[in-house]
């Protein structure tokens, strides 16, 4: 288990330890916790929670502090938040582990779809927290599994009292510079000033997306296998198939192409100049357009002159080889 200190990780952690105690229960629960060094006294509060592990039976325990960059690519939220899993990651990696508990509730999930409607996304990113998640991209792949969804904060908070347990509060929670605080302490409590059914829609909301989104992902994934053509650190798309696509699918088929040549999974602006590339008219431009992590897309030219039959998605050589 991924244990912070505050309360949601906390109860997670009470909550396994009377699993455990079950004669019928063969699970065995360990303990990690990070300090992630971003604010005075978590080293304290990584070490408190150890100590509370170890007492109440839980084994391995492991306290590990991160060595975050500075700067990272999506500021210091998502600098963090890679960090966390690739910690999780050796941590299961190094034990054996099965997967990593993390204490998340209705309530992140509520913030999770108002964030992502904030940022424009699309089905994936509404579709909010999974209950399941195995992140294959890390140095060691990761399962995690989050059991309190179907629980609010409020009710990891009466655990916690319950087993006398006073839990952290991460002065970042309440940091108005932090959007996900914002949306926590203003955005959302404002919301709920219209009814009192906002956080259930939210998660309804949640659910419908996650449904849309699994669908629209194993169609593109059926049709990426139909359509691509692989020939070393190219990809290629017949130029009609790519046009024929409902926008949704070519989206994520340009996409699943790029991360398939290494690249960075890229905007839907980039994806959406893929798209157009794919539909001008013959004389307009044929690319290449750059895409993120070193990937990059044109159109080929056919048999007849002036006529284009191939899109290309192709590995763009490092300026430092």
């Amino acid at each position: 288990m991924g244990v912070s200190g505050g309360a949601d990780s906390m109860a997670l952690l009470v909550v396994a330890t009377l699993c455990q105690t079950r004669a019928d229960h063969t699970r065995r629960f360990g303990v990690i916790s990070l300090d992630h060094q971003l604010q005075s006294g978590t080293a304290e509060v990584a070490a408190a929670v150890a100590t509370i592990a170890t007492k109440l039976g839980l084994e391995p325990v492991i306290t590990r502090a991160l060595d975050l960059p500075e700067t990272g690519t999506g500021g210091l939220e998502a600098t963090a938040r890679v960090g966390r899993l690739e910690a999780f990651a050796q941590g299961a990696h190094t034990t054996g582990a099965q997967a990593v508990a993390l204490g998340h509730t209705a309530d992140d999930q509520a913030e999770q779809v108002l964030l992502g409607l904030v940022r424009g996304s699309g089905p994936r990113s509404l579709a909010g927290i999974a209950e399941t998640t195995t992140y294959g991209e890390l140095h060691h792949p990761l399962h995690v599994v989050r059991p309190f969804l179907g629980i609010s904060r409020a009710e990891t908070e009466q655990i916690c009292h319950w087993a006398g347990i006073e839990p952290w509060q991460d002065p970042m929670n309440t940091d108005p510079r932090i959007l996900r605080a914002r949306i926590r302490h203003q955005v959302l409590p404002g919301l709920e000033q219209l009814g009192p059914t906002v956080r259930s829609g939210l998660l309804a909301t949640a659910a419908i997306a996650a449904e849309d989104a699994e669908y629209l992902d194993a169609e593109a994934h059926r049709r990426y296998r139909m359509l691509a053509q692989r020939h070393k650190a190219t990809i290629r798309f017949d130029l009609q198939a790519v046009r024929d696509l409902p926008a949704a699918l070519g989206h994520r088929v340009i996409g699943r192409a790029v991360t398939e040549l290494g690249g960075t999974r890229p905007s839907r602006e980039r994806t959406l100049a893929v798209m157009e590339l794919a539909r001008a008219r013959a004389g307009s431009s044929a690319g290449p357009i750059q895409l993120a992590g070193g990937v990059a897309a044109r159109r080929n030219r056919g048999q007849n002159p002036g006529e284009y039959d191939t899109l290309e998605l192709f590995t763009v050589p490092s300026s430092r080889s």
